[in-house]
C-alpha cells in the first residue's frame, strides 16, 4: 500500500491507496469476518432462546 501526505504534523493523517488486488483481499477478508460474526450471533441468540421459561411457568417453585 502507497501512502500519500507525508508531513511532520502529528494531526496530519496519510491517506491509504491499496492496489485493486489489496482492495479485493481486504473485502474478503472483510466478508469472512462478517460471516463469522453473524454465525456467532446467531449461536448467542439461539442458547439465550433455548433457556428462556414460558410466561405461564413459575421458576420460584
Amino acid at each position: 500500500m502507497k501512502t500519500s501526505g507525508v508531513g511532520d504534523n502529528l494531526a496530519e493523517f496519510n491517506k491509504l491507496e491499496p492496489t485493486p488486488e489489496q482492495v479485493d483481499s481486504v473485502e474478503r477478508i472483510l466478508a469472512v469476518c462478517r460471516q463469522v460474526w453473524n454465525f456467532a450471533l446467531r449461536e448467542r441468540k439461539d442458547w439465550l432462546n433455548s433457556r428462556k421459561s414460558p410466561v405461564n411457568a413459575c421458576s420460584i417453585l
